[in-house]
């Protein structure tokens, strides 16, 4: 099928960070069959990984009307959110998607960078340990982890120092 030689070009050109023609490739895929919800989200996909959030949203709402459980739809939602310095309202996305799937590590992660926004190191450092656990066994998850950690010491060291510290 044509539609599966385009997608599969698609998902080459977005490995290689192609973003460009894997949009072009999984956009042709899906004007020859429009209800597929993968299609919808590597459309998406494609489209957030230029920044793109506004047009990516109606392709996940496209995914979503066909599939309502579709987690990593859901995940991108909150991937745009948090892109669009929006930590609290991506959350409620990052929790939606691993209640849909418990051991989906991007939630997770996502959640780590959330709480690295506001300033929770702590609870950014359990999130990416989750990812972790979860599957997300790769560089980037243990290097935001380390630096979760090393900001929530140099955090800690300031409130001492400038007496903020209430816990004596």
């Amino acid at each position: 099928k044509r539609e599966n030689f385009l997608s599969s070009d698609g998902y080459a050109y977005f490995e290689k960070m192609s973003f460009d023609s894997a949009e072009v490739c999984f956009r042709k895929a899906l004007a020859t069959d429009p209800k597929n919800e993968e299609l919808c989200r590597m459309v998406a996909a494609s489209l957030i990984s230029k920044g793109r959030y506004n047009e990516s949203k109606e392709f996940l709402n496209r995914a979503l009307e066909i599939y309502p459980e579709n987690y990593i739809a859901i995940y991108f939602q909150g991937l745009i959110l948090l892109n669009q310095q929006q930590p609290d309202s991506a959350m409620i996305y990052f929790d939606r998607a691993t209640a849909l799937k418990i051991n989906y590590a991007d939630p997770y992660y996502g959640k780590g960078k959330a709480y690295m926004n506001k300033r929770d190191f702590q609870l950014a450092i359990q999130q990416f340990e989750l990812a972790y656990k979860h599957g997300g066994q790769n560089y980037k998850i243990l290097n935001e982890a380390a630096l979760a950690y090393l900001m929530s010491l140099a955090s800690d060291r300031h409130r001492r120092s400038s007496g903020d510290d209430w816990s004596n």
